[in-house]
């Protein structure tokens, strides 16, 4: 076994591999520029981050389950910080803020937000929350330093389906992954779920929720539509369905299964799919904004009038239209192209000058710094894995259960959530991450004394010694 070497370790909170490999093995190679050991992980579990000895633990968002989990971080010594995934579309500004969860951030010490816009909604929900404007790594992979990553990619991709029309879903609630559960509500049983997670929190966001839901089942009809309309005028070209990842990938399979030309891939990083199309089409979707800063236009449907239900800044910086005939005219004229629109600097920090990795790193640097004399001696006291840091994790553990049932937390069977994560989060191997990190070397001209080991049972990036 390779020996490691102890460096200060941080764990970072990786859900979805499709869409945050690339971003988070960047980010974990900049942290080790700077002397640190960064694992990736999808558990958020106390013994584990135990184990690991880390002393920072990167989360996702700030929902209000994880308030309990943040607590106990805490107690531990940890610090704590933000980088939600989800911090840049939004239908209305509401819905954002409800994520923003004042208690729980009350354990985060510092959120690394998108931009302008992001950071602006989190302050009107509590001015005390630490926000710090960074950018996100996955728009890093967007800008043209790291663009030619995709280009091999994208001609194996368009070698293998030729001229193709992608479709982007973006139907995660009408179509969601727990759809498979029959006699069951669907709408009954997400609104339960946002309710536990401080989503929903009065009636009236309630009724909005059951509103938006209908107007996704009536927009998913006719996009169902669109797509075997399209399949038809054009049967030798490819039609491509991605699929969300929270999405029921069986339905978009039956619904067109007698649609040769029609093939239905949740396969690697979205990036590749939408450089090698004939044309992209998308509906309130972070597609939308991503071909933007590819410097390509997107084809907005939004076949269902009722703007309060769709998300204005994809469908803004796309070609917004409402009609089959609309849709085939852009078609005809893809691939469409743009420049960067202006308004996503409001959204969107970093697109020139340091990357976003350079400054979160940095920030992550003196965070670590800055370190109070009272949670390092906590951490010597605590942060082992000896007989009482496993009777108090113990004890932990039951009040969380305790707080659970109290809450009424809803309770997923074992194969339903085995499933789910499965479609969301397969194995990460070390090939595949160091075949990332050999692309960044090159592209980047930095990294070369950047490592990663996976003989501990999960991936570490660390510099060497």
């Amino acid at each position: 076994m390779k020996k490691i070497s102890e460096k200060p370790v941080i764990l970072l909170s990786i859900e979805t591999k499709a869409r945050e490999l690339p971003g988070k093995i960047l980010l974990s190679c900049f942290l080790a520029e700077k002397g640190f050991k960064v694992i990736l992980t999808n558990y958020r579990k106390i013994p584990f981050a135990l184990k690991t000895k880390a002393w920072l633990y990167i989360d996702r968002n700030s929902f209000a389950p994880r308030m309990s989990f943040f607590r106990r971080l805490k107690f531990f010594g940890f610090k704590l910080v933000c980088l939600d995934e989800e911090g840049i579309i939004w239908r209305k500004p509401e819905l954002y803020k409800s994520r923003i969860h004042v208690k729980t951030n009350g354990y985060v010490d510092k959120y690394f937000t998108w931009g302008k816009k992001q950071t602006e909604l989190i302050k009107e929900v509590s001015a005390s929350i630490d926000t710090v404007i960074t950018g996100n790594p996955r728009i890093d992979l967007l800008r043209p330093e790291l663009t030619d990553l995709y280009k091999t990619r994208a001609d194996v991709i368009k070698k293998k389906y030729g001229d193709y029309i992608l479709f982007v879903s973006n139907f995660a609630t009408n179509n969601s992954f727990y759809s498979r559960e029959e006699g069951e509500s669907l709408v009954d049983f997400l609104v339960s779920e946002m309710r536990r997670h401080g989503l929903l929190n009065s009636a009236e966001d309630e009724q909005d929720f059951r509103g938006f839901f209908d107007n996704r089942e009536r927009v998913f009809e006719k996009m169902v539509s669109l797509l075997r309309n399209i399949s038809m005028r054009y049967p030798d070209i490819n039609i491509i369905i991605r699929p969300h990842p929270s999405e029921n990938h069986d339905t978009w399979k039956t619904l067109m299964k007698e649609y040769p030309n029609v093939c239905v891939v949740y396969e690697g990083e979205l990036t590749p799919w939408i450089i090698s199309a004939k044309a992209i089409i998308h509906n309130s979707c972070t597609t939308g904004v991503e071909a933007a800063l590819l410097n390509l236009k997107a084809i907005a449907y939004t076949p269902v009038d009722e703007p309060e239900f769709e998300a204005d800044l994809p469908n803004q910086v796309s070609s917004a239209v409402s009609s089959e005939k609309e849709v085939i005219e852009l078609i005809e004229q893809s691939p469409m192209e743009q420049p960067v629109p202006a308004i996503l600097e409001e959204y969107i920090s970093s697109l020139s000058g340091p990357f976003a990795c350079d400054r979160i790193a940095e920030n992550i640097e003196n965070l670590y710094k800055k370190r109070s004399s009272k949670d390092i001696v906590k951490r010597k006291i605590l942060f082992r894995n000896n007989p009482l840091t496993r009777i108090i994790s113990a004890c932990l553990k039951i009040l969380y259960e305790i707080y659970n049932l109290i809450e009424g937390r809803a309770v997923f069977s074992p194969k339903q959530l085995k499933e789910y994560k499965k479609q969301k989060f397969e194995r990460i191997t070390t090939t595949e991450c160091g075949n990332l990190l050999a692309e960044y070397r090159k592209l980047l001209h930095r990294f070369d004394e950047i490592n990663i080991d996976d003989s501990r049972g999960y991936i570490e990036i660390f510099p060497s010694d």
